[in-house]
């Protein structure tokens, strides 16, 4: 049968003697790992010719000064000239041949034979002009015709002298029609004067009426969290420290996870230590602790430890501690009949 997980009523937290006495058992944020700025062994051991590292602060990370090279190499050193008897350079006896114009005659030209066709260009004969006569018959259209009798002639309008207007003495249908306002509209929100002044609605809707107001859960004025390391005892980690899991005025529901990790070598058991922050006890008040074992014996910082604060109600707090190398979990509930609000001792 598991042993009970021990749950003080609501003691006072202090930080010094609470480090000392979950020593060993604590643990700490899990940080992940960050590779440092890459370097070389060439550019970490050079020296430069001057006796002290070319590679100043202020050129690293660019490109290295240009500087000639002043020394010896192994390949110069042992390097031997080779032996060769320069002797006078020989020029051809023979002289080059001279160019000679070409004289004879080719196959192609000789039965070369040019068209002996003539080209005349044509003459078109002159035609006998006629005398020039007049038409003086008469045509078939012209014999079918007959004109249209247009009847009397209209007498044309007569101009209006330039510069003068008539004035319309008549009426329209628009006119007719017309109705005189009884009387004139106004704005609300314009004042007899007619300055536009803002005036606040006064008046309801139909979404306000039937509007239902709800009040919301005012939060949680304490904060909840862990006790912990702020690091890893080797890296010298203080214990004693408060991980804020859900912070002050965080309504419900709400689930925060954080993930954490051993503080020494060789660590087996795990102390889950709730704290609550409040106005009135400003250094924390131990809500109660718990204890996750068959943590697996390494190095520290290597077992990762998940951690789960669940605010389900003002009144209930459900904390969970799962272990992921071994498959592990252990829980606590916190329920109340009042409020957690009301942490008191």
């Amino acid at each position: 049968m598991p042993q009970a997980p021990e749950v003080p009523k609501r003691a006072p937290w202090e930080p010094e003697q609470a480090a000392e006495t979950w020593h060993g058992e604590e643990l700490t944020p899990w940080r992940p790992i960050r590779p440092k700025t890459a370097s070389t062994l060439f550019r970490t051991d050079f020296l430069g010719l001057g006796g002290k590292n070319a590679f100043s602060q202020r050129q690293e990370g660019s490109a290295a000064p240009h500087r000639p090279f002043c020394g010896e190499s192994t390949y110069h050193a042992e390097y031997k000239p080779w032996a060769v008897d320069r002797s006078a350079s020989m020029r051809p006896s023979v002289p080059p041949p001279k160019p000679v114009k070409f004289k004879g005659q080719t196959t192609h030209l000789s039965d070369f034979r040019h068209p002996q066709t003539v080209y005349k260009l044509a003459v078109r004969p002159t035609q006998p002009k006629g005398p020039e006569r007049t038409f003086q018959g008469t045509s078939t259209s012209h014999d079918h015709y007959r004109p249209w009798s247009a009847g009397p002639s209209v007498p044309h309008r007569t101009t209006m002298p330039a510069g003068k207007s008539f004035t319309f003495n008549g009426t329209t249908e628009a006119r007719a029609a017309y109705k005189v306002p009884s009387q004139t509209y106004t704005r609300p929100y314009q004042s007899a004067h007619a300055s536009r002044v803002n005036q606040p609605f006064v008046g309801t809707t139909e979404h306000l009426d039937k509007y239902v107001k709800f009040n919301l859960p005012r939060g949680m004025p304490c904060s909840l969290g862990l006790q912990t390391a702020s690091s890893a005892y080797h890296a010298g980690g203080v214990g004693g420290q408060f991980l804020e899991m859900i912070p002050a005025g965080a309504p419900p529901p709400m689930v925060v996870t954080k993930q954490l990790t051993t503080v020494i070598d060789d660590q087996r058991t795990a102390q889950i230590v709730v704290v609550a922050k409040t106005p009135a006890a400003p250094e924390g008040l131990e809500m109660g602790h718990f204890q996750l074992g068959g943590i697996h014996p390494q190095r520290a910082g290597s077992q990762r430890v998940q951690v789960t604060f669940h605010l389900v109600s003002e009144n209930k707090l459900q904390c969970t501690a799962f272990y992921k190398q071994g498959n592990r979990k252990r829980h606590l509930t916190f329920v109340d009949k009042a409020s957690l609000r009301h942490v008191v001792l």
